[in-house]
């Protein structure tokens, strides 16, 4: 399902913390048994299907290398989901594993993930839930107790310890990592233009015009015999000649 939706993920699921008696052990989904049945039926590939059996206790380092897209969580009234979260993010070898810094958490109740009528709801409902916290996009709910985690919770649950959470770090907080982008700049009035445009055509007629009439009273003066600059050139002779007289 996961798969023909064109978000093909992997996949871990995470039953308790601690196991055979080592409290840095973690009991995880393996190749056989319901676990693996939903996690393949939902389309995502259970990356500890290869060990034998339902179940396997694996330390830390094998689930950070494994990097999965998703951590499926069990949920049970005697080992919270959340709690199993909280010790993930105070264990500094999950620091930097991609699927811990984006929270990308899936919580499954225990019921569900035991063999039995809910498997397919579940499976369906973890289809759902891998898109939500991998893309942040809404999808449909078969109420199989299959669901994500709050962002808030989580971003509460895990502040003060070694790898804390914010709400930019998750796809689907609703809160973006990147800055907003700029308001557009404000389309250019139409009034202002026609005013600047106006303004710049009264000037040029007024220039035009003043042109006009000087150029006019010069061809006057031309053709009433009493040209401007030769009169004036004129009177500057006849005074040189007094003046040589």
């Amino acid at each position: 399902a996961v798969q023909s939706s064109g978000h093909a993920l992997t996949a871990i699921l995470l039953d308790g913390v601690g196991c055979s008696g080592d409290s840095d052990k973690f009991f995880v989904g393996a190749g056989a048994g319901s676990v693996n049945l939903i996690l393949t039926s939902a389309g995502l590939t259970n990356l500890f299907s290869h060990l034998p059996g339902s179940y396997k206790c694996v330390n830390a380092s094998m689930i950070v290398d494994a990097n999965p897209d998703v951590l499926v969580i069990v949920e049970a009234s005697w080992d919270s989901a959340i709690n199993k979260i909280a010790y993930m993010h105070n264990n500094s070898a999950f620091c930097n594993a991609p699927f811990v810094q984006k929270a990308d958490y899936i919580k499954i109740p225990f019921s569900a993930s035991a063999l039995g009528p809910r498997n397919g709801a579940a499976a369906l409902d973890l289809v759902s839930a891998a898109i939500h916290v991998t893309t942040g996009a809404t999808t449909m709910n078969f109420q199989s107790g299959v669901e994500f985690f709050d962002p808030d919770v989580l971003v509460s649950r895990t502040a003060g310890l070694l790898c804390p959470l914010a709400l930019t770090d998750m796809s689907y907080s609703g809160v973006s990592s990147s800055p907003p982008p700029p308001a557009p700049a404000p389309p250019a009035s139409e009034s202002t233009l026609e005013d600047w445009a106006i303004a710049v055509i009264i000037v040029f007629a007024v220039l035009f015009g003043v042109v006009v009439v000087v150029l006019s009273w010069v061809i006057v003066r031309e053709r009433t015999g009493a040209p401007l600059f030769t009169s004036k050139l004129v009177d500057v002779t006849s005074a040189t000649s007094k003046d040589n007289i």
